[in-house]
């Protein structure tokens, strides 16, 4: 069955905003799983006690979007993956390179890092995480959702391997 055609502006604003709506979820919801962990209570204050469900909400429609868009689930986890790891990689990149550091050496390469030094400074400060806890949760889920899409897209093309080799009757055994 061929899928519908769909421009590559669409694509990439799409991308954008499910990134950014992703991002700003799982940003909101790593600092309560610290504290579930710290406290060891799921007690909240009032003036927060939905934001938790309200941010997980936006993960499961974020989700969903993107399996609806990929039709995919090894593409969707891979897509998240890369969503969550890169910003933990940037991050951990920044906590060893000032902001500060990274723009002048922009400007003595002669990018022109001058001309864009706010958006980059905005750009830092909305997509990287600050503290070491969000670096090693955007690192380690970003890593296990791209090892997982990686397991599912191998044993995929072994799967189509084996049914274009015998035919789509053939049955296929899995050791676990």
């Amino acid at each position: 069955m061929k899928q519908p055609h769909t421009s590559h502006v669409f694509d990439i604003i799409l991308w954008w905003v499910v990134r950014l709506l992703y991002l700003s979820a799982l940003t909101t919801l790593v600092p309560f799983v610290a504290h579930f962990i710290a406290s060891g209570s799921l007690a909240l204050p009032e003036n927060v006690q939905y934001v938790p469900g309200a941010a997980f909400g936006i993960l499961v429609i974020c989700i969903t979007v993107l399996f609806i868009h990929y039709h995919s689930v090894a593409h969707t986890l891979a897509s998240l993956g890369w969503m969550t790891f890169v910003p933990g990689l940037i991050a951990l990149f920044f906590q060893v390179v000032s902001p500060e550091s990274f723009i002048a050496m922009l400007e003595t390469v002669g990018i022109g890092a001058g001309l864009v030094q706010m958006e980059i400074r905005e750009y830092i400060d909305f997509v990287v995480p600050k503290v070491w806890l969000f670096i090693a949760v955007y690192l380690a889920l970003g890593f296990i959702l791209i090892h997982i899409a990686g397991k599912m897209e191998r044993e995929h093309a072994l799967t189509e391997q084996v049914r274009k080799l015998f035919g789509p009757r053939a049955r296929i055994l899995r050791k676990h």
